[in-house]
């Protein structure tokens, strides 16, 4: 549960569970408040439990039980204007890769170092404050 939202509180969506400790560990080092989801399910039931503190989310581009577009359909309904961020060790499929570019996310592809992460995360949590809510 969110407890200090100083720079920003993220939902991590990752079913790889030493990743999902790992990427949490580094951005709660970092000043952030972490969520995390190990699949599409629980990735749906944070955001309804916390949707509105939630100023960004990783998501992991191939996770269970229906894959990545369940969460984005979940996302685009309930909150349109949370930025995103996808991550994965392989490119996403082109379908996928355009719905991405099309939603104005970042990519990160995995193997990355710890401070690429929390670069990114940073520039999607200003730029969208830069933006206003919308």
């Amino acid at each position: 549960m969110p407890t200090d939202t100083a720079r920003g509180t993220i939902l991590i969506v990752d079913d790889e569970a030493p990743l999902l400790r790992l990427i949490t560990r580094v951005l709660e080092r970092d000043g952030f408040t972490t969520l995390t989801a190990a699949d599409g399910e629980e990735a749906k039931a944070q955001l309804d439990e916390h949707g509105d503190a939630i100023d960004g989310a990783i998501l992991d581009v191939f996770i269970p039980p229906n894959g990545i577009e369940e969460v984005i359909d979940h996302l685009a309904a309930n909150r349109p204007d949370m930025p995103m961020m996808f991550s994965s060790g392989d490119m996403p499929t082109p379908e996928l890769g355009a719905r991405i570019e099309k939603l104005g996310a970042s990519f990160l592809r995995k193997p990355f170092q710890p401070r690429a992460l929390v670069e990114q995360v940073a520039r999607m949590v200003e730029a969208s404050a830069a933006g206003g809510s919308g």
